[in-house]
């Protein structure tokens, strides 16, 4: 929400600013310099929401942290799936039922590879979270299929 509310208000912004300029002509090299704050002020609030399957390599990038889990994901044979340091994965919480939890299922490849000073982190969306010890399945490898996971310096809470 806080999201939105940001993107509409910088959008206002950016409009009203314009009409300025047209009206008093200032200079484009302030317009400039605004213009590149407030894209950098956007991307400090950068979100994804992520679930269902994965079907080509991918990366999750610290830029687009956090990665908010909304349901199972799978990663398909024959494909990887690759997680920067740094990067947060929140996991929303569906239900206290074991089968509708949520869950990384690797069919394929993780490679998760953080560092002590960058963990790679999943944890619970706190937003929805009512205080359940494990609210979430954790990551799955299913190597009949070819699933395969190299991890280092992660950090898992509320899982099995």
């Amino acid at each position: 929400m806080e999201a939105l509310f940001l993107w509409v208000f910088l959008k206002l912004f950016l409009y009203l600013l314009v009409y300025q300029i047209q009206k008093r002509n200032i200079y484009m090299k302030k317009l400039l310099l605004l213009l590149v704050f407030l894209s950098g002020f956007t991307s400090i609030y950068a979100q994804t929401n992520v679930s269902g399957g994965i079907f080509s390599n991918i990366t999750w990038t610290k830029a687009n942290s956090p990665y908010i889990m909304t349901g199972p994901v799978v990663v398909f044979p024959n494909v990887t799936l690759t997680i920067e340091p740094g990067v947060v994965v929140k996991i929303k919480e569906l239900s206290s039922n074991l089968s509708l939890q949520v869950y990384l299922e690797l069919r394929g490849k993780l490679s998760a590879k953080g560092t002590s000073a960058s963990p790679i982190s999943f944890i619970p969306d706190s937003t929805t979270t009512t205080g359940l010890e494990y609210m979430w399945q954790g990551i799955m490898v299913k190597t009949v299929h070819g699933g395969k996971i190299d991890l280092d310096h992660i950090i898992f809470n509320n899982s099995y």
